[in-house]
């Protein structure tokens, strides 16, 4: 197969390098004139609807996520100094605010962390999914019902991060 690819290129070469220039020009245009630079995405679903909505709520994309590996050579994950260490590394990034949102293991609710205690693995794993599943599900219900209020809340918390204000009741 190889072969024949090879043959064909080696046979017309100046059309290859034409086409191929004409390829790179056009990918060029595309990066310096071209809209949204983000995953692979299929227009149309629910969840590009969701992301749209999200972001003319919110007025900023969701797609930009960094996840962060804290290790020591020193203290285990789960001891006070190693906890306090990563707290310490992470205050600025939760006082920063161009950043929406810094989540710690240490930020686990306490049903979930009862869970990984008592149960075996796999089994706190599906416990603790599916909880999460239920409980976002009935976000989601409830958001579609309120649309309305769910929306003024969100953008009066947006509002009050940016400027520093506590939210007007209303």
């Amino acid at each position: 197969m190889f072969h024949a690819i090879g043959s064909f290129i080696y046979r017309r070469r100046w059309l290859t390098l034409i086409f191929t220039s004409v390829l790179l020009v056009a990918s060029v245009v595309a990066l310096l004139f071209g809209g949204r630079l983000g995953g692979a995405t299929v227009r149309g679903l629910e969840a590009d609807r969701a992301d749209a909505l999200v972001e003319s709520v919110v007025g900023r994309s969701a797609d930009s996520t960094f996840v962060l590996l804290f290790r020591s050579r020193d203290w285990a994950p789960t001891s006070p100094e190693f906890q306090g260490a990563m707290a310490e590394a992470l205050a600025p990034l939760r006082a920063d605010d161009r950043v929406a949102l810094v989540e710690a293991p240490t930020d686990v609710d306490p049903f979930t962390v009862r869970m990984n205690k008592t149960l075996p693995a796999k089994s706190a794993y599906v416990v603790n999914r599916w909880k999460s599943i239920i409980f976002q599900s009935a976000q989601y219900q409830i958001a579609r019902r309120f649309l309305d209020e769910v929306i003024k809340t969100i953008r009066a918390a947006s509002e009050a991060a940016a400027t520093g204000k506590a939210p007007r009741g209303g």
